[in-house]
C-alpha cells in the first residue's frame, strides 16, 4: 500500500520554498511560485518500509511578454525533436511553444518525408500553422529521399551536395516538395547549419542559379540559402543566386571570436543587401563538459554579439538535444531556457546604441526599443557599481527575476547600486536622457603627457539629448599631487 507521496518546490538554489505531503498514488498540486525563475517539482514515492520512487519536472516560470513583433531569434530543428514523435494536436503546444519562447523563425528538417505520405500530411499542416501565427518556416534540405539515395547506385549515403552537384538528380527531388509547400514557406536552406558539403559544388554560383531558377517556378518570393563555415572565403559576386548564407562553426566560437569574425568580413548592418547580411548558427556549450555559469554566459554574450552587429537571423541549434538544448528531449525547460527568454525578450527588435564607461570598469552594452532602453551589464569579478540609472529603473537576472533599484544619496547626488558579477544583468527602465547623454560623452585628450609643470588643455564634449538647455557641474578628481 502506498503511505504517501512528498512533493517539494525547489528554486535555483536548491532551496525547498513549498512542500506538501498527500495520500494516494495520484494527486493534484498546486504550489505557491514566488515569481519568475526556473524551478524544479520533486516527487517521492513511499512505501510504509521506505523509499520506492523519486522523479523531478524542470518549470520555467516566465513573464507576459509583450506583443509581438517580427523578431530575430529561431530554432533550427534536427530529426531526434519532439514533432517527430508527436500527432497534429500535440504539435499545436509546440506551436505555442514557439510563440511563448519568442522564436519567430522555425527550421524544421522536410526533404527524407517526402516518400511517406502521413509525414507530409504532418509537415503541411505545421507549415500552414506556422503561416497563419505569422512564424516562419525554414524548409530545410538535409537528407536526401529514399528513392533518390536508391537511384544512386550504391555508393553509399548521399550528403546535400552530392545532390545538387548532379544536374540529373536534383530537379525531380525537390519539385515534389516544392509543389506541397511553396504556398506556406518562403524560405528554403540547402543543407543543414553544419553542413558545408553544398560549398563544395564544382561551379558552385552557377549550379545555385540554376537551383534558384527552379525553385522561381514555383514562386518568384522564394528565397534559398546556404550553410557556410566561418573559415571558408565567400566566393565576389555582384550579384549572388543565395539570398541569406548560415554562419557557424564546429566547436563554437567563443563571443570574442565571433566578433572578430563578424567585424573582418564587414557582417552586419552596415551591409544594406540582405544577401551580406548572415543569419548567425548558435550551438550552447555542452552541460557535461562545462559549468551552467560558463554555459550561460557563453550563451547571452553571443547573442549579445549578434544583436549588436544586427544579425537578420539568430537561431539555437538541436534546442531539444539533452547536452546543448534549451529544452529536454521531452519537452521540458533546460537550464538555459530562461536565460535564453530574458535575453531574447530583452533585445528582440532592439537597435544596438554603444557603451558607457561604468565607474568600476563593467562591460556593458545599451540597447533602445524605441523610448526604451535596457543596458546588460557583466564583471568577471563581483563589484558594486554606483550611479543614477532612472527613477523607474529595475535589473532582471537571466532567469528573468526582476527587482527594483531603490534611489539613495551620495554627496547630495541621487545614486542606484547593482552588482555587477559574471552572469549579464538586465538594467530597464534608465533614463532615456541620462543614458544617452553618457553615451555621448568623450574627452577629447584622454591621455595627458605626464611632463610636470606643464600646462594641459582638456576637453570634454557631450551631445545634449534633452529639448530643452540643461545646466550642472563637472568634478575632475585628481592626485594630491595635482594642480587643477
Amino acid at each position: 500500500h502506498v503511505a504517501g507521496i512528498e512533493l517539494q518546490l525547489l528554486d535555483m538554489d536548491d532551496q525547498v520554498i513549498d512542500r506538501t505531503t498527500q495520500q494516494g498514488a495520484s494527486q493534484t498540486w498546486s504550489p505557491q511560485f514566488p515569481g519568475s525563475g526556473y524551478y524544479r517539482v520533486r516527487a517521492e514515492l513511499r512505501l510504509p518500509d521506505g523509499y520506492l520512487l523519486q522523479r523531478e519536472v524542470p518549470i520555467a516560470i516566465v513573464a507576459d511578454a509583450k506583443t509581438r513583433i517580427r523578431g530575430e531569434f529561431g530554432w533550427s530543428l534536427d530529426r531526434a525533436h519532439p514533432l517527430q514523435r508527436r500527432d497534429r494536436p500535440e504539435m499545436r503546444d509546440l506551436v505555442e511553444l514557439f510563440e511563448r519562447s519568442l522564436v519567430h523563425w522555425v527550421k524544421y528538417p522536410i526533404w527524407k518525408e517526402i516518400d511517406d505520405s502521413q509525414s507530409l500530411a504532418k509537415l503541411s499542416w505545421l507549415a500552414e500553422r506556422l503561416h497563419l501565427e505569422r512564424l516562419q518556416l525554414v524548409a530545410v534540405l538535409d537528407e536526401p529521399p529514399p528513392t533518390l539515395v536508391a537511384k544512386s547506385r550504391e555508393r553509399g549515403p548521399l550528403s546535400v551536395g552530392e545532390v545538387f552537384a548532379d544536374s540529373q538528380a536534383w530537379p525531380d527531388a525537390i519539385d515534389s516538395v516544392l509543389s506541397l509547400l511553396a504556398m506556406h514557406v518562403r524560405w528554403w536552406q540547402l543543407g543543414t547549419d553544419k553542413d558545408a558539403s553544398v560549398t563544395a559544388i564544382p561551379k558552385l554560383v552557377d549550379r545555385l542559379a540554376e537551383v534558384r531558377s527552379r525553385v522561381h517556378q514555383f514562386g518568384s518570393n522564394i528565397r534559398i540559402g546556404i550553410p557556410w563555415p566561418w573559415v571558408r572565403e565567400i566566393a565576389e559576386d555582384n550579384n549572388p543566386p543565395w539570398d541569406f548564407l548560415v554562419r557557424g562553426e564546429t566547436p563554437s566560437l567563443t563571443s570574442d571570436e565571433l566578433q572578430n569574425y563578424l567585424v573582418a568580413t564587414h557582417a552586419g548592418k552596415e551591409n544594406e543587401s540582405q544577401r551580406e547580411r548572415p543569419w548567425l548558427s548558435i550551438e550552447p556549450l555542452s552541460r557535461s563538459e562545462y559549468a551552467l555559469t560558463d554555459r550561460v554566459q557563453d550563451l547571452v554574450k553571443r547573442i549579445l554579439v549578434a544583436r549588436q552587429r544586427g544579425i537578420h537571423a539568430i537561431f539555437v541549434t538541436n534546442p531539444f538535444d539533452s547536452e546543448t538544448g534549451l529544452m529536454t528531449p521531452e519537452g521540458h525547460p533546460s537550464d538555459l531556457y530562461l536565460p535564453w527568454h530574458t535575453t531574447a525578450s530583452h533585445l528582440l527588435g532592439t537597435e544596438y546604441l554603444g557603451t558607457i564607461q561604468l565607474p568600476r570598469g563593467s562591460r556593458n552594452h545599451v540597447f533602445a526599443k524605441g523610448d526604451e532602453l535596457c543596458m546588460v551589464v557583466w564583471n568577471d569579478q563581483p563589484v558594486e557599481e554606483r550611479l543614477f540609472l532612472g527613477k523607474d529603473a529595475r535589473c532582471v537576472d537571466v532567469w528573468g527575476r526582476s527587482r527594483s533599484l531603490a534611489i539613495g544619496q551620495t554627496d547630495g547626488r541621487p545614486v542606484q547600486q547593482i552588482v555587477a558579477n559574471a552572469l549579464p544583468q538586465f538594467l530597464v527602465g534608465l533614463d532615456p536622457i541620462a543614458t544617452r547623454v553618457r553615451l555621448g560623452f568623450h574627452i577629447d585628450t584622454p591621455r595627458l603627457d605626464t611632463t610636470l609643470g606643464q600646462e594641459q588643455r582638456l576637453a570634454c564634449r557631450f551631445t545634449n539629448t534633452h529639448a530643452a538647455s540643461v545646466q550642472g557641474s563637472a568634478s575632475l578628481v585628481a592626485p594630491s599631487s595635482w594642480r587643477v
